[in-house]
């Protein structure tokens, strides 16, 4: 699994907290050596994993599937395929942007897209 680095992480982003039963938690604040959590806690980036990419995340990120298209969408113009093993976001509906392996990744690709957050839905 792949090293987190400060310079990936945004507000907003989910992350797993290996100090505290690997629970997911919300980056609140970003620092170079320190990475705040909404459980008010401060931990080492080292003490943090990235979430996996998987279905039930896309879907947890309210993401629905298109079974014509055979691809994880919403109102926007961004859709995440499953190829393979893998996921790759596309933007309308030929360019393929980037493979994406982690939640934090598609938050950030989202953003950078929409200017809005993905964020889990109750």
């Amino acid at each position: 699994m792949k090293q987190l680095e400060a310079k990936d992480l945004r507000i907003g982003n989910l992350v797993i907290n290996i100090c505290n039963n690997e629970a997911v938690e919300v980056v609140i604040g970003v620092f170079e050596d320190e990475i705040y959590l909404s459980s008010n806690s401060s931990l080492k980036i080292e003490d943090l994993t990235p979430i996996p990419l998987t279905e039930e995340w896309l879907l947890k990120l309210g993401l629905v599937y298109n079974d014509e298209r055979k691809s994880y969408g919403n109102e926007t113009k961004l859709s995440v395929l499953k190829v393979c093993s893998s996921f790759v976001a596309e933007v309308y509906e030929d360019a393929a942007v980037k493979q994406v392996r982690y939640v934090h990744e598609l938050q950030n690709l989202y953003h950078a897209i929409t200017g809005n957050e993905l964020e889990i839905k109750q």
